[in-house]
């Protein structure tokens, strides 16, 4: 007796392969950014009265569309400094503020509508200087819960960008660029993503967290 049997095999997908890999690939990105940058947290922050000018910066991951991604404003062409230029949300320290970590909460929220409760902690990075605004910013590290309903302050945010964080450690994204210091002329690295061009204190904190992947880069300690 011959047994007639309908036999359906299951068809493999390179597509829903590719997308299981890239999802892996962004969770493994996150427990490894998690580990690393929580290992800051011993760093010592400064009494706020120490006369200096002060302000803080939150560097938010985000996992979407299976990639890790960092989130960047690009500060109005009218704010009174750093106009135009592509950064982390943040903004000075004010007199009520508690601690430089509530001066980056308070001033995300500003700036961008996210509420504290959607942002899980991770730690600060070393501060960094601007030259021009003379300000000591303190950066702090987190990810957020899931994509926010941003309320962009016109003020403030002239354009958000979430970048992947996988072409931070492309060599071709890299230029180095020279800016005018009064009657001076100074050499800085840039990062570039799309026309948008990142560079000053922003791309010092980028290096913080990139400079183990990124030995090609030879990143400037005065811009």
């Amino acid at each position: 007796m011959i047994h007639n049997y309908n036999v359906q095999l299951m068809k493999w997908s390179p597509q829903s392969s590719h997308k299981k890999l890239h999802k892996n690939h962004a969770k493994n990105q996150i427990i490894r950014y998690e580990k690393l940058l929580r290992s800051g947290r011993g760093l010592c922050l400064p009494k706020i009265d120490d006369g200096r000018k002060h302000a803080a910066v939150f560097v938010l991951f985000l996992e979407e569309y299976e990639k890790l991604r960092l989130l960047f404003i690009r500060r109005s062409l009218n704010a009174n400094k750093h106009s135009g230029e592509w950064a982390f949300p943040g903004g000075a320290r004010e007199a009520e503020d508690q601690n430089f970590l509530e001066t980056a909460y308070r001033e995300t929220h500003e700036e961008l509508g996210i509420l504290k409760p959607e942002i899980q902690y991770w730690g600060p990075l070393e501060p960094v200087v601007t030259l021009g605004s003379g300000y000591t910013v303190w950066p702090f590290t987190g990810l957020l819960h899931h994509k926010p309903k941003l309320i962009p302050s016109p003020l403030e945010v002239s354009e958000v960008s979430f970048i992947p964080i996988d072409v931070f450690n492309q060599k071709e994204k890299y230029r180095d660029i020279t800016i005018q210091r009064g009657k001076d002329l100074q050499s800085t690295v840039a990062f570039t993503h799309k026309g948008k061009v990142i560079w000053g204190a922003t791309a010092r904190i980028l290096n913080q967290i990139f400079k183990v992947d990124n030995p090609f880069v030879h990143w400037s300690k005065e811009v």
